[in-house]
């Protein structure tokens, strides 16, 4: 019994590791960590750019669709409206 216990616990961080680098490809399959240097920009930058996917643009406590598209690029801006985070979904 002893035996397996060690094996499972030997196998559990393999696990979360392989995990961890899925979850990775998915939050980036919009590509927004390519786009980081939007951070602090005000939104109207993003009016002179074209993209690829389908963009999002989010105001505060604005209300938004929940359908998860892993392609689409999210914009959150912030009260002043600067970019404050760039994610997929």
């Amino acid at each position: 019994m002893k035996r397996v216990l060690l094996v499972l616990a030997l196998l559990l961080p393999v696990g979360c590791f392989a995990e961890n680098e899925a979850d990775k490809s998915i939050e980036d399959s919009c590509g927004a960590t390519g786009l980081d240097h939007l951070l602090g920009q005000p939104r109207s930058v993003l009016a002179d750019m074209t993209f690829k996917r389908p963009v999002r643009v989010l105001a505060p406590n604005q209300p938004m669709t929940m359908d998860y598209n892993p392609e689409r690029l999210n914009f959150d801006t912030d009260d002043e409206g600067l970019i404050d985070k760039v994610w997929c979904g």
